[in-house]
């Protein structure tokens, strides 16, 4: 159902909304295979709109070729595609471990 719903964004109707929200999770991975959903994301990119991507969501930005000289938060292991992309990534601080929790 979820990939039913992704293919519908491939419509005239992306001057209606204002931003796009790219989740994490391994979605990005495959989405950014199908030219329909990078030419969603240029259109975004290309309208000037927000764009919001976390984890691997990165892929789809690196994919569409939109990531140049933008940094972005990413997993690390996504990091190389960015980088060859002309994008940069950070990550959150890792929370350190000690003996009363986590601070």
């Amino acid at each position: 159902m979820a990939a039913k719903k992704i293919l519908m964004l491939t419509g005239d109707f992306t001057e209606d909304y204002d931003a796009l929200v790219v989740s994490g999770g391994r979605a990005p991975e495959h989405l950014r295979l199908d030219p329909k959903v990078i030419a969603v994301v240029r259109h975004f990119s290309e309208a000037n709109k927000p764009i919001a991507a976390i984890c691997h969501g990165a892929l789809l930005l690196a994919a569409a070729g939109v990531i140049s000289g933008h940094t972005c938060s990413a997993y690390p292991a996504c990091a190389p595609e960015v980088r060859a992309a002309g994008g940069s990534t950070r990550t959150s601080r890792r929370p350190r471990l000690t003996p009363t929790g986590i601070s």
